[in-house]
């Protein structure tokens, strides 16, 4: 099944922190996280002791909780208690489900507001609304709002077989599925088509569409699908992005290893043969 709702919500609220609201803090693409060993889980705001001048951000609410960021618009380092550490993002499997999921929609509100500082138009500095989750510009007025971009990835099978990819830009020897950013003037459908002809030369057939996920690690929308090919024809792979493709038995697949990403439901869907 497909994780289709965080149940996080980016609306604005002006709230003030209790002492048990969760606290998201991020640097670079790395989170604070609390606990010592595998398992992990998000800081409280009384677990941080945050800069002199450093005030809390609201972000939104998490099942109708406010939930909070240190201000965003600061440079100042979050120091380190006992317990705590600096995490890789995809750190997330280790995070209880829905905390994971909450995580990645927090990095994405609060990388969009490191990245729109300034305007885009004149380079002024911007402020947030005090009416909605926006931004303004001080000296032109321009407004910006949180974006998303439109993705697909589809689990391309053939009998059996599930057809993986690793990426040129991704860890060394990982694989994955088909993916790739919906391009101006596509549906969805010609996205999926496309991608598949240009990462691995393969022609699709029986193209259906399954569901949707906020993925706000790369700040985007996941439009999932699933696809048949022919696994006798050639793959043509893209040099550029694509290191490797293998199709590969669904008894020597292993189970998707993050399980809060649309990727690991469509090789569990796969898995308990649904194709």
């Amino acid at each position: 099944m497909l994780l289709m709702d965080t149940g996080f919500s980016p609306a604005y609220l002006p709230a003030e922190p209790r002492q048990d609201s969760l606290l998201f803090c991020f640097r670079q693409n790395e989170c604070l996280l609390m606990g010592d060993g595998e398992e992990k889980t998000i800081p409280r705001f009384a677990d941080i002791a945050l800069p002199a001048g450093v005030k809390p951000f609201c972000l939104g609410q998490v099942d109708g909780r406010p939930v909070f960021c240190p201000d965003p618009f600061s440079d100042a380092e979050i120091p380190l208690a006992p317990g705590q550490s600096w995490c890789k993002l995809r750190i997330s499997k280790a995070l209880p489900l829905p905390e994971a999921a909450w995580l990645y929609t927090a990095w994405h509100l609060w990388s969009w507001y490191r990245r729109t500082r300034h305007c885009g138009v004149c380079g002024g500095l911007t402020r947030p609304s005090a009416h909605e989750r926006s931004l303004r510009c001080e000296t032109c007025g321009q407004m910006f709002y949180p974006a998303i971009s439109p993705a697909v990835i589809v689990a391309i099978t053939s009998g059996d077989y599930l057809l993986q990819v690793s990426t040129t830009y991704g860890e060394p020897g990982r694989f994955s599925l088909v993916a790739g950013y919906v391009e101006p003037g596509e549906t969805l459908e010609h996205a999926v088509r496309r991608e598949a002809m240009e990462e691995v030369g393969l022609t699709l057939r029986n193209v259906e569409y399954l569901g949707d996920q906020p993925w706000g690690f790369s700040g985007t929308l996941m439009f999932a699908f699933h696809a048949t090919a022919d696994k006798d024809a050639p793959l043509k792979l893209q040099e550029s992005e694509i290191a490797a493709a293998r199709w590969i038995h669904r008894r020597e697949l292993p189970p998707g290893d993050n399980p809060v990403s649309v990727s690991c439901s469509l090789i569990e869907r796969f898995l308990s043969g649904e194709w």
